[in-house]
């Protein structure tokens, strides 16, 4: 059962919409699975509101799943907080190698389970049992270096965030001086522009849904996004999923250069120019597109 948001109030976990969602559900046993910082938004969930949510699963029996995997990449306009804070009996936290620490693919899943909890962690490990045997043996290996708290990876997992930071910010803006309505990352690498104001110019091109707006952008633009129905929003929501992490890192050189500069000092301003041309050739064509649909 979808908890229904919209880019009106830019994409918000609404208590409102927690109340119909609750009504549809008929299961004696509710669970709530929350991410923050979110995918595909780069909205993070703040304190205050993190506190009346634990309250309300509390009232509500809610078993909340806290998807907390880019807990570390956050760009510190909010201060990342788990759930488990404040609702430390009712909440499962998930996290894991392959985001902060720019290991994809290397997938092992951490989960903290509370310890009232010992039941489900049977099942789990039940479940478990049956579907795989152990993580493969390299990213065994991986996992206890990752995890050990060494300074040299925690300084990496710094520089990587502030780089994100900077890239994520860059493009933002670049998106909303072109008149592109964006609810400004605040985490994570992605963000959530929507092109609801351009309904007209976008029917007279054929283009009524978020499926076919990233369809058109790809075969026009050459510009790959993911439609906002892929992540549960309503068919009539114009809204695309814009990735910041790989562009023009798409080899380890080319990232190991564009780290070594940024490291370095240089400005994300020169270094956009000097180190991003594919993200200029979006951002230009973002322009295009833009000019193209209002005329």
């Amino acid at each position: 059962i979808h908890v229904q948001s919209s880019s009106a109030n830019e994409y918000a976990l609404e208590f409102d919409k927690l109340d119909d969602a609750l009504k549809s559900c008929t299961k004696p046993h509710k669970l709530l699975i929350i991410n923050s910082p979110n995918n595909p938004t780069g909205r993070m969930l703040e304190p205050t509101f993190l506190k009346s949510l634990a309250d309300y699963c509390r009232k509500h029996n809610i078993i909340v799943m806290s998807d907390e995997i880019y807990a570390k990449v956050s760009y510190g306009s909010v201060p990342h907080e788990s759930l488990a804070k404040y609702y430390p009996e009712g909440t499962i936290i998930l996290g894991g190698l392959s985001k902060h620490l720019s290991l994809g693919g290397w997938r092992m899943v951490k989960a903290i389970i509370p310890k009232n909890m010992s039941q489900l962690t049977k099942v789990i490990n039940a479940i478990a049992s049956e579907i795989w045997s152990a993580a493969s043996a390299p990213i065994q290996y991986a996992a206890v270096t990752a995890y050990s708290q060494d300074t040299e990876i925690e300084s990496y997992v710094d520089s990587c965030v502030s780089l994100h930071t900077a890239r994520s910010t860059y493009i933002w803006e670049q998106l909303t001086d072109l008149g592109i309505r964006c609810p400004q990352p605040q985490g994570a690498f992605y963000m959530m522009p929507d092109f609801n104001q351009y309904r007209e110019g976008l029917a007279a091109k054929g283009i009524n849904n978020s499926k076919e707006l990233a369809n058109y952008l790809l075969k026009t633009y050459s510009i790959a996004t993911l439609p906002g129905q892929a992540f549960g929003l309503a068919d009539s929501e114009l809204a695309l999923r814009l990735s910041t992490s790989f562009i023009d890192l798409e080899t380890d050189t080319a990232a190991k250069d564009v780290l070594t500069h940024w490291q370095g000092g240089m400005s994300f301003n020169e270094l956009s120019k000097q180190k991003h041309p594919n993200t200029a050739t979006m951002l230009k064509a973002f322009k295009g597109f833009i000019e193209d649909i209002k005329s």
